[in-house]
């Protein structure tokens, strides 16, 4: 999931001038619950994944990794160490429906030095563990991308700071925050703008909701669009618009939504928006594998 403020944040801004928003501070508190631990069971993996697009835990963004290597030699190497993940990125994902996240250690610890279990006897060793590139490009850590040579990514690869990437996770959850309080405020506040007919009279509020609720990506195709969350439609399976279960309820991007009601029309600059995404987001990044 690619995280860029740049768009939804002007677009919160237009909302903001044209319902005469006042501006109100966020102001989190300071991190100051240690982690420390292993998942171990689908309650603790479905609540790690925010719809911020990181890891987060007890309200502060964490770490995850895999204890368990089988030789010690292999943590040295970035091609084939398992990796530091720290957003919700396509290898967690993938391990979640494999049914295998449950392997996973969290911490936010801010030292590049991890424990880890070491042989069939499980030796425990503290060592450096390598960041996963999804992650890295996901939050563009000092400018990471798939398109740079091997020897740029195995500098920063073999260079990864925690204490650096940890600033970055939660400046970009306080950001978030802030569009969410910012989006909830024009939802409430914009009086003017009148309901599609047959509507309840907190859909707007049922909707943002289930948007969230399904980390702003597309049930029918799996697009995620964090970064323009006005391009989800939520979408009533049974057709009765008063019917606001969860149950009946599906998160769709504009192009899968037309699918279900071919009149709905799509603006070709979002089609094009969607299907970018969409490409992009299948794509795997070079060189160095992820785990």
């Amino acid at each position: 999931m690619r995280i860029d403020d740049a768009t939804i944040t002007r677009q919160l801004e237009q909302v903001r001038k044209r319902h005469g928003l006042d501006v109100v501070p966020f102001a989190p508190k300071p991190p100051d619950v240690s982690v420390d631990e292993d998942l171990t069971t689908i309650d603790e993996v479905e609540g790690l994944f925010h719809p911020s697009g990181l890891l987060v835990r007890g309200g502060q963004p964490v770490l995850a990794y895999i204890r368990d290597h089988t030789f010690l030699d292999s943590v040295l190497d970035p091609a084939h160490c398992r990796r530091v993940h720290f957003t919700v990125c396509r290898a967690l994902e993938n391990m979640r429906r494999q049914g295998r996240f449950e392997r996973y250690r969290i911490t936010n610890r801010q030292t590049n030095r991890f424990v880890v279990d070491v042989g069939s006897r499980g030796r425990i060793e503290e060592t450096k563990l390598f960041p996963c590139q999804y992650c890295l490009g996901n939050v563009r850590y000092q400018n990471f991308h798939y398109e740079m040579s091997a020897g740029e990514k195995r500098f920063i690869l073999e260079n990864f700071d925690v204490k650096e990437v940890f600033t970055l996770l939660r400046r970009r959850l306080t950001k978030f925050r802030e569009q969410i309080a910012s989006l909830l405020r024009a939802t409430k506040n914009a009086k003017s703008a009148a309901l599609p007919s047959g509507y309840p009279e907190n859909w707007r509020e049922v909707s943002a909701d289930v948007r969230r609720r399904r980390h702003f990506t597309c049930e029918q195709c799996g697009v995620r669009l964090g970064e323009r969350p006005s391009l989800l439609d939520v979408h009533h399976v049974d057709g009765d618009k008063q019917n606001v279960k969860h149950s009946n309820l599906r998160c769709l991007c504009k192009l899968c939504h037309h699918q279900e009601h071919p009149h709905y029309k799509v603006t070709g600059a979002d089609r094009s928006f969607i299907k970018t995404r969409r490409a992009q987001q299948t794509s795997s990044p070079a060189s160095v594998g992820v785990r």
